[in-house]
């Protein structure tokens, strides 16, 4: 069953289609924040975002997909918790969070359409070699989530493997497609090129 059909079936109230979407979207939503927040608190903003999408679930729009929704949440609320640790720490630490902040931005989805259509083609070939150098296992765990869409889960079954080892995979495919990429992708393009060819 596609979104669409879910997205209505949410709508009404339907828990188990709010649970589809959930096994659907959390891998790459946890996998997003990690990029903008580091491991620790990824999971528990993720949590936050899907536990919104259930409160809100009445005002979600008609849309072919929700990820693009789901990561502008994990975004946002990955930007709250910066903020908040900023006001946390003391003066010194202050910068260190407020250069993490405008890290952050630039992984802002859609944030700027002509620079996206500028480099999307650009972007989307380094992301295809970053993917073509990835260590066979690593290449093969990567393309099941991203591309064929298992979830954690499922790819940790299907190679009888524990589900940490698929998330470890996952998480290093990320960061070496992310070392990879030339820094002037380093922006919003990155996002919609990753979601255009693998979502």
């Amino acid at each position: 069953m596609d979104d669409r059909k879910l997205i209505e079936r949410l709508r009404t109230g339907d828990r188990k289609a709010y649970g589809e979407l959930y096994v659907r979207h959390k891998d790459a939503c946890i996998n997003y924040a990690r990029l903008l927040v580091g491991s620790s608190p990824a999971d528990d903003i993720v949590q936050d975002v899907f536990v919104n999408l259930w409160k809100t679930r009445s005002l979600i729009l008609d849309v072919e997909s929700v990820r693009p929704y789901l990561l502008k949440a994990v975004y946002n609320s990955s930007l709250n918790y910066l903020r908040g640790e900023t006001s946390k720490n003391d003066f010194k630490n202050r910068y260190a969070r407020q250069i993490q902040l405008l890290t952050a931005a630039t992984y802002e989805p859609g944030a700027n359409p002509l620079i996206d259509k500028l480099f999307v083609r650009d972007a989307r070939a380094s992301i295809d070699e970053a993917i073509s150098l990835l260590p066979n296992k690593c290449g093969d765990i990567f393309r099941m989530s991203y591309i064929s869409g298992m979830s954690h889960r499922e790819i940790a079954e299907k190679l009888h493997l524990q589900i940490s080892t698929v998330d470890n995979q996952i998480y290093k495919a990320l960061r070496f497609i992310r070392s990879y990429i030339p820094r002037e992708f380093f922006n919003s393009i990155l996002i919609v090129a990753l979601m255009d060819i693998l979502g």
